[in-house]
């Protein structure tokens, strides 16, 4: 009888210990699941987006500034941002929502919404009012080009290092006299990046039509992609105003990329 016994107990401990492997591997099988499922959701859950905070990057008192708000990048050399560009005296709060390709310098996306001032508007009232109307659109665009907003961007000067290596970026300027208005007005711009190790390249050049007036232009410096080996420099130039003074200072972004175009 003991030995049945034993034999029975036998079977019954190889038994559980059966239950068990298969029940823990099950377990298993259901967490890898889960986990590929979470992986999978994470994926496709699109980010809650907040309006961005305002990058200052002209303080003076003496022009109007088109205001910019940078939203953040994606990890394929796209920038999305604000523009609101400064009320001319036509009575009107614009705002342009833009997401831009830094690697060809082209926009990509742009969307501007103009609202007529009766007068004693709250600026901010506005914003927030527009960008809850536009959120789903601007949600859906941001999402489809993949872009991770930041809650702070920093801008490094001209002369900056990055990943060991030092970088001066230059910006070089074509000017001529405009006899119509004897106005020296900026009909080009190019914008050259070096490197002691790996030579320079042009990064970025533009011709300015004569009817923009472009009057100054100022290399402020550039922001670091916290995803690629990519920054998106800021420039900012200085038009003659539509009617005269107060003229009007507008920021424009191109990018480059930090280890590639370049010849020694």
């Amino acid at each position: 009888m003991c030995a049945k016994y034993k034999k029975m107990n036998r079977i019954l401990l190889a038994t559980l210990i059966a239950i068990t492997l298969i029940i823990g591997s099950c377990k298993s099988n259901k967490n890898k699941s889960d986990n590929k499922d979470n992986i999978q959701k994470s994926d496709t859950i699109t980010e809650e987006y907040f309006f961005p905070e305002e990058f200052v990057y002209n303080q003076s008192t003496d022009v109007l500034v088109d205001k910019l708000f940078p939203i953040g990048w994606s990890k394929d050399g796209k920038l999305a941002y604000i523009l609101e560009p400064a009320d001319e005296a036509i009575g009107a709060y614009i705002v342009r929502f833009v997401i831009k390709d830094l690697i060809n310098n082209k926009i990509i996306w742009d969307k501007e919404k103009m609202i007529e001032l009766n007068g004693g508007e709250d600026i901010n009232d506005l914003r927030a009012s527009t960008w809850k109307s536009y959120y789903t659109l601007i949600k859906r665009k941001l999402n489809q080009y993949g872009i991770i907003q930041q809650k702070h961007f920093t801008l490094k000067s001209p002369y900056f290092k990055y990943k060991g290596e030092d970088y001066i970026i230059e910006m070089h300027k074509q000017i001529k006299h405009d006899t119509d208005m004897n106005l020296d007005i900026i009909t080009g711009l190019q914008i050259v990046i070096k490197s002691p190790n790996k030579g320079s390249k042009v990064a970025y050049e533009e011709k300015m039509p004569k009817v923009d007036y472009i009057l100054n232009a100022v290399l402020k410096g550039c922001f670091i992609s916290p995803y690629e080996d990519r920054i998106a420099i800021l420039i900012t130039t200085e038009r003659r105003g539509y009617e005269g003074p107060p003229n009007v200072v507008s920021p424009t972004i191109v990018g480059t990329n930090l280890e590639t175009g370049f010849k020694k």
